[in-house]
């Protein structure tokens, strides 16, 4: 019988010595657990876990001392000599969730934070600095913008506010995603408008809303700008041009030499498919043409004309490409009238 109890007590006092290494609470109430001692990294906490912690449902920290003017409660994560290392403190101040990447706030500037994979940001965000990858060598398939000033001219700016209490469920929790979001007036686009134009830019979100890459929309208005440009330079080139046929006119290099003789501007002008000339050819000057030139004077096409008063002729714009053309009346040789035109399609 002695034998028996002395067995029992020892197999208690091994299980009580194995469970102790496991499960310790310190004289000053403080519970270790995982096995370690009272110079186990925060060993001066209430609870200490050395080894993987799993917790079913909801997690709650308190900081019942938390003020409006104060820090919050804090979850910390930190390397085992409590050097600040791989150090995160998130903070939930009030009302709002603070990351410090560092030992304590005073150095965040030096850390960083990357998250992979999406991030769904409700309600305003700011920052001082940031970029977007865009190496070439994380690219590929990559192709010119096409028509990038007729896509811009199809954008529309509004002016709006936002909405206020606009509900999505986020887990077990319903979010309002506008909450945070500016008052009053703003300016921007409508995703829904800008998707029918630039559809590369929008996204549908998980929540069903869509939003709006507006930095990738800057590649778009850099090369709007550029096809305005050559635009802008086609045209100073055709009024250069222009500027020296007034000039030569104003030299006498076409010659009027009778009131009688007259050519009207062509109706309408500019034109797409037809227009119509109205002029005088006076018998005394013979059978006449008008050329139809190009701004550099280079003779595009020849109609005859009928010699009389008030004459109708038809020109068309079936050969001819978007630009501005001069007509002349021609007699023996001689420019006696020049108009210009231009041709819109």
């Amino acid at each position: 019988m002695k034998l028996i109890t002395i067995l029992a007590i020892a197999i208690s006092l091994t299980m009580v010595t194995t469970a102790t290494a496991q499960l310790q609470v310190l004289q000053n109430g403080n519970t270790i657990v995982g096995g370690g001692n009272s110079s186990f990294p925060y060993a001066t906490t209430k609870l200490s876990v050395n080894g993987s912690t799993s917790v079913k449902s909801r997690l709650e920290i308190m900081n019942l001392n938390n003020t409006n003017a104060g820090w919050g409660g804090q979850i910390r994560f930190t390397s085992n000599n409590l050097s600040g290392i791989n150090h995160l403190i998130a903070d939930n101040g009030a009302h709002e969730m603070i990351l410090f990447p560092g030992y304590s706030h005073s150095d965040a500037s030096s850390r960083k934070v990357s998250v992979f994979g999406a991030l769904n940001v409700y309600g305003y965000a700011s920052l001082a600095g940031g970029g977007y990858f865009s190496d070439r060598n994380l690219k590929e398939n990559i192709t010119k913008l096409e028509g990038s000033l007729d896509k811009v001219l199809k954008l529309q700016g509004v002016n709006f506010s936002w909405k206020k209490g606009v509900l999505i469920k986020e887990g077990d929790e319903q979010v309002d995603i506008t909450s945070g979001l500016p008052n009053g007036k703003q300016l921007g686009f409508i995703a829904q408008d800008v998707e029918a134009v630039v559809p590369e830019v929008v996204n549908t979100t998980s929540s069903g809303y869509k939003s709006l890459e507006y930095h990738t929309i800057t590649a778009l208005l850099v090369e709007a700008m550029k096809e305005q440009q050559s635009q802008i330079k086609a045209l100073e080139e055709q009024l250069t041009v222009l500027n020296e046929v007034l000039e030569k006119q104003k030299e006498g290099a076409f010659i009027e030499e009778n009131i009688s003789v007259s050519l009207s501007q062509n109706i309408p002008n500019p034109f797409a498919d037809t227009a119509k000339i109205k002029y005088s050819l006076p018998e005394s000057y013979g059978d006449g043409i008008l050329m139809i030139s190009d701004l550099q004077g280079k003779a595009l096409n020849t109609i005859a004309l009928k010699v009389g008063l008030d004459q109708v002729l038809e020109i068309s714009s079936e050969k001819l490409q978007n630009g501005i053309y001069l007509y002349s009346m021609v007699v023996e040789g001689k420019v006696l009238k020049t108009r210009r035109f231009v041709i819109s399609k």
